[in-house]
């Protein structure tokens, strides 16, 4: 299931946050009242308190008159806590409340976003397996280069994505790691037990334990971020190869166009590429937000608030904007146009010069390859719009006595494509399905 819009937009909700924090505050009291260090009764109305019992315009107006967002929270949780009131964030500090919130929102959009990017692996395994044997132009710097299949090209791009997906799977439990270090990270309200209470609350909350306090080592938010920058990367190369083999001198793909879609208001046959345009202008977007992530690093002592502003705007920014980017290519993946035809014709266009390549091996069986390379780079030189390489090649007098053949492809070369671009596929299908298998 791919994350809806509204779902992605309640991820950083103010009502969510809240939530979040407050688990923090129950799983800590929990723990604290394992310890004998608040009374069982303390941390059972703490725990009793849901969010529907908080008044979150009330703690927003708060967090606006003292400009701070954690102590209007503590102070409706210790109301609403009655008489155990008090015991509400013992030993803890607005940093590892704010902190710990902000891992567990990581935590749900990591989840999301799996789910999201497997079930686009799943879309892009079937489109590589339906056009294994749909040949096309291979393209290298702008230009015709040699035959592939379109399979094996879709058979890249979801490498790519699963690449990304494998690559998060050695991190994520970094990333998902809690916190509780107190004022300046040494937990010294609890002494020798800081380390163990820390450890509880972060097995309470399903997060990792860190070894110390990481209130200025922000790099865990910084490598969501590159994960996102990351994925949307590989779905804006992807969306760029499309929008570009949508052009209407090539028009071998069309991502969908929707019966009340207009594609322009001047011009009423148009039918452009907007939800590819769209998402390469979010990469964009994430591109910039990672950007900033990286300044993060540069946290100075036990706490620096310089740095939160920046990661209070751009965490929310790249995580959602990821999230909305997943759904879109789905939807072109699923719907994509393919033109096999045209891919086809264009295999024979310029004169045939894609099959240079299988030419050169025609003609290296009887001159050795680089003398064959020589031979057809200077026979190329007469080409022009309109002539045809393989009869050039067949005319010139020093390629004879080498074959060039008059069908291309002939059965033999077409085999060879074919199987490679097969193997191409069934390689990245196999390792998608252990993958999918893995998470099941």
């Amino acid at each position: 299931m791919t994350p809806g819009h509204a779902q992605v937009a309640e991820l950083f909700s103010a009502r969510a946050t809240i939530e979040r924090w407050l688990r923090f505050e129950i799983a800590l009291a929990r723990v604290e009242a394992d310890h004998a260090i608040i009374p069982a009764a303390a941390a059972d109305a703490i725990a009793a308190v849901g969010v529907d019992d908080l008044d979150l315009e009330e703690i927003a107006r708060g967090a606006q008159r003292s400009r701070h967002a954690v102590v209007p929270f503590v102070r409706a949780l210790s109301r609403a806590a009655g008489s155990h009131g008090e015991y509400v964030h013992w030993g803890s500090t607005s940093q590892d409340v704010m902190d710990v919130g902000k891992v567990l929102a990581v935590r749900e959009a990591d989840i999301l976003m799996d789910s999201a990017l497997t079930r686009l692996l799943t879309a892009l395994a079937e489109l590589a397996d339906r056009h294994r044997s749909t040949l096309m132009p291979g393209r290298t710097a702008g230009q015709f280069a040699t035959p592939i299949t379109f399979g094996g090209k879709v058979a890249g791009w979801a490498d790519e994505v699963l690449r990304e997906m494998q690559a998060f799977d050695g991190v994520r439990s970094i990333v998902l790691t809690g916190q509780l270090g107190g004022t300046t990270g040494q937990h010294a309200v609890f002494g020798s037990l800081g380390p163990a209470i820390r450890d509880e609350v972060c097995t309470r909350l399903g997060l990792t334990a860190p070894l110390v306090t990481w209130h200025t080592s922000r790099d865990r938010f910084v490598r969501w971020a590159f994960h996102c920058a990351m994925v949307a990367g590989a779905l804006g190369r992807i969306a760029a190869e499309i929008m570009n083999l949508q052009r209407s001198e090539i028009a071998e793909l069309a991502e969908p166009f929707d019966s009340l879609q207009v594609g322009s208001s001047a011009m009423p046959h148009k039918r452009n590429p907007t939800i590819t345009a769209t998402l390469m202008a979010s990469v964009s977007m994430v591109e910039a937000e990672f950007g900033a992530a990286l300044s993060t690093w540069r946290g100075l002592h036990e706490r620096d608030k310089s740095q939160f502003g920046v990661e209070d705007e751009y965490l929310p920014s790249i995580t959602t904007r990821t999230l909305d980017q997943i759904p879109q290519l789905i939807h072109v993946v699923e719907n994509l146009g393919v033109d096999a035809e045209a891919m086809s014709r264009d295999l024979d266009r310029d004169g045939r010069t894609v099959w240079s390549e299988m030419l050169l091996y025609h003609v290296a069986q009887t001159h050795g390859r680089a003398t064959a390379h020589e031979l057809i780079r200077n026979a190329s030189g007469a080409w022009r719009p309109g002539r045809d390489l393989p009869r050039i090649l067949a005319a010139d007098a020093a390629i004879a006595p080498a074959v060039i053949p008059d069908v291309l492809p002939d059965q033999q070369t077409r085999d060879r494509i074919l199987a490679a671009g097969a193997a191409v596929v069934d390689r990245v299908l196999a390792e998608i399905r252990d993958h999918v298998r893995g998470k099941q």
